[in-house]
Protein backbone atom coordinates (compact mmCIF):
# COMPACT_ATOMS: atom_id res chain seq x y z
CA UNK A 1 0.00 0.00 0.00
CA UNK A 2 0.98 3.48 -0.80
CA UNK A 3 2.00 5.74 2.13
CA UNK A 4 0.70 9.64 2.44
CA UNK A 5 3.21 10.12 5.39
CA UNK A 6 6.06 10.22 3.53
CA UNK A 7 8.48 13.06 4.68
CA UNK A 8 9.31 15.00 1.82
CA UNK A 9 10.64 18.48 1.62
CA UNK A 10 8.37 18.98 -1.38
CA UNK A 11 5.00 19.00 -0.85
CA UNK A 12 3.90 17.96 -3.94
CA UNK A 13 4.90 14.37 -3.39
CA UNK A 14 2.18 13.97 -0.58
CA UNK A 15 -0.25 15.37 -2.72
CA UNK A 16 0.63 12.92 -5.61
CA UNK A 17 0.83 10.17 -2.88
CA UNK A 18 -2.89 10.94 -1.51
CA UNK A 19 -4.07 11.07 -5.14
CA UNK A 20 -2.46 8.05 -6.24
CA UNK A 21 -3.13 6.38 -3.10
CA UNK A 22 -7.48 7.54 -4.09
CA UNK A 23 -7.26 6.11 -7.63
CA UNK A 24 -6.09 2.69 -6.96
CA UNK A 25 -8.43 2.60 -4.09
CA UNK A 26 -10.76 3.21 -6.95
CA UNK A 27 -9.54 0.19 -8.98
CA UNK A 28 -9.19 -2.10 -6.18
CA UNK A 29 -12.81 -0.94 -5.10
CA UNK A 30 -14.37 -2.58 -8.72
CA UNK A 31 -11.82 -5.67 -8.10
CA UNK A 32 -9.20 -4.73 -10.50
CA UNK A 33 -6.76 -6.21 -8.78
CA UNK A 34 -4.36 -6.78 -12.10
CA UNK A 35 -5.07 -2.78 -12.31
CA UNK A 36 -3.84 -2.48 -9.06
CA UNK A 37 -0.78 -4.57 -8.99
CA UNK A 38 0.26 -2.53 -12.60
CA UNK A 39 -0.27 0.79 -10.94
CA UNK A 40 1.96 -0.02 -7.82
CA UNK A 41 4.39 -1.78 -9.74
CA UNK A 42 4.75 1.32 -11.29
CA UNK A 43 4.83 3.62 -9.10
CA UNK A 44 7.94 2.18 -7.60
CA UNK A 45 9.79 3.66 -10.38
CA UNK A 46 7.42 7.01 -10.56
CA UNK A 47 4.12 7.82 -9.11
CA UNK A 48 3.35 10.23 -11.56
CA UNK A 49 3.93 8.24 -14.60
CA UNK A 50 1.46 5.52 -12.40
CA UNK A 51 -1.38 8.58 -12.42
CA UNK A 52 -0.56 9.55 -16.27
CA UNK A 53 -0.52 5.71 -17.03
CA UNK A 54 -4.10 5.13 -15.07
CA UNK A 55 -5.91 7.74 -17.66
CA UNK A 56 -4.79 5.85 -20.32
CA UNK A 57 -6.42 2.32 -18.50
CA UNK A 58 -9.34 4.72 -17.77
CA UNK A 59 -9.71 4.78 -21.69
CA UNK A 60 -8.86 1.40 -22.30
CA UNK A 61 -11.20 -0.13 -20.05
CA UNK A 62 -14.14 2.00 -21.08
CA UNK A 63 -13.26 1.11 -24.80
CA UNK A 64 -13.19 -2.68 -23.60
CA UNK A 65 -16.28 -2.49 -22.13
CA UNK A 66 -18.42 -0.63 -24.61
CA UNK A 67 -16.91 -2.85 -27.70
CA UNK A 68 -17.83 -6.20 -25.91
CA UNK A 69 -20.92 -4.57 -24.20
CA UNK A 70 -19.67 -5.55 -20.56
CA UNK A 71 -18.79 -9.13 -21.31
CA UNK A 72 -15.20 -8.36 -20.63
CA UNK A 73 -13.38 -5.23 -18.99
CA UNK A 74 -9.65 -4.21 -18.64
CA UNK A 75 -9.24 -7.24 -16.16
CA UNK A 76 -11.28 -9.79 -17.66
CA UNK A 77 -10.19 -9.81 -21.05
CA UNK A 78 -6.53 -10.68 -20.20
CA UNK A 79 -7.29 -14.32 -20.68
CA UNK A 80 -8.85 -13.99 -23.70
CA UNK A 81 -6.02 -12.51 -24.92
CA UNK A 82 -3.85 -14.77 -23.63
CA UNK A 83 -5.73 -17.63 -24.92
CA UNK A 84 -5.29 -15.91 -28.42
CA UNK A 85 -9.26 -15.38 -28.48
CA UNK A 86 -8.54 -11.61 -29.02
CA UNK A 87 -6.08 -10.78 -31.44
CA UNK A 88 -4.51 -8.17 -28.89
CA UNK A 89 -2.83 -6.22 -32.31
CA UNK A 90 -6.52 -5.43 -33.61
CA UNK A 91 -7.79 -4.65 -30.05
CA UNK A 92 -4.99 -1.73 -29.80
CA UNK A 93 -6.03 -0.75 -33.35
CA UNK A 94 -9.44 -0.19 -32.75
CA UNK A 95 -8.65 0.92 -29.45
CA UNK A 96 -6.77 4.04 -31.46
CA UNK A 97 -9.56 4.52 -33.51
CA UNK A 98 -11.63 5.10 -30.31
CA UNK A 99 -9.47 7.39 -28.67
CA UNK A 100 -9.66 9.63 -31.38
CA UNK A 101 -13.60 9.13 -32.48
CA UNK A 102 -15.40 8.39 -29.30
CA UNK A 103 -13.91 9.80 -26.61
CA UNK A 104 -14.73 13.83 -25.49
CA UNK A 105 -11.37 15.05 -26.42
CA UNK A 106 -11.16 12.84 -29.43
CA UNK A 107 -10.49 15.15 -32.32
CA UNK A 108 -8.51 17.98 -29.93
CA UNK A 109 -6.29 14.92 -28.48
CA UNK A 110 -2.77 15.46 -29.13
CA UNK A 111 -0.85 12.77 -30.88
CA UNK A 112 1.42 12.93 -27.97
CA UNK A 113 -1.11 12.03 -25.20
CA UNK A 114 -3.04 9.27 -27.67
CA UNK A 115 0.38 7.79 -27.95
CA UNK A 116 1.02 8.09 -23.79
CA UNK A 117 -2.39 6.30 -23.94
CA UNK A 118 -1.68 3.68 -26.02
CA UNK A 119 1.87 3.05 -24.47
CA UNK A 120 0.03 3.10 -21.50
CA UNK A 121 -2.21 0.13 -22.49
CA UNK A 122 0.28 -1.72 -24.64
CA UNK A 123 2.63 -1.70 -20.85
CA UNK A 124 -0.53 -2.73 -18.81
CA UNK A 125 -0.92 -6.08 -21.38
CA UNK A 126 2.92 -6.88 -21.31
CA UNK A 127 3.08 -7.08 -17.39
CA UNK A 128 0.30 -9.33 -17.44
CA UNK A 129 2.86 -11.38 -19.96
CA UNK A 130 0.50 -10.90 -23.27
CA UNK A 131 3.05 -10.65 -26.09
CA UNK A 132 3.21 -7.06 -28.00
CA UNK A 133 6.05 -7.31 -30.23
CA UNK A 134 7.42 -3.83 -31.81
CA UNK A 135 6.68 -4.71 -35.67
CA UNK A 136 3.80 -6.35 -35.30
CA UNK A 137 2.59 -3.34 -33.58
CA UNK A 138 4.43 -0.70 -36.48
CA UNK A 139 2.77 -2.88 -39.31
CA UNK A 140 -0.78 -3.60 -37.71
CA UNK A 141 -1.42 -0.76 -35.81
CA UNK A 142 -2.54 3.00 -37.05
CA UNK A 143 -1.06 5.57 -35.08
CA UNK A 144 -0.88 9.34 -35.83
CA UNK A 145 2.32 10.96 -36.50
CA UNK A 146 4.62 12.79 -34.09
CA UNK A 147 5.97 15.87 -35.63
CA UNK A 148 9.54 16.81 -33.95
CA UNK A 149 10.35 20.71 -33.66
Amino acid sequence: MLSTTKKSSNSGTIVLLSRLEKIINRYRSKGLTAVVDYLLAKSRKSQRTAMIFSCGLDYLNDFIEQKYNHEYNIQTILTQLLRKKIDVYKLLDSFVSYLQSETPNGSDLSPATLRLYFNASRSYFQFHDIDVIPSKVKNRVSLPTLYHS
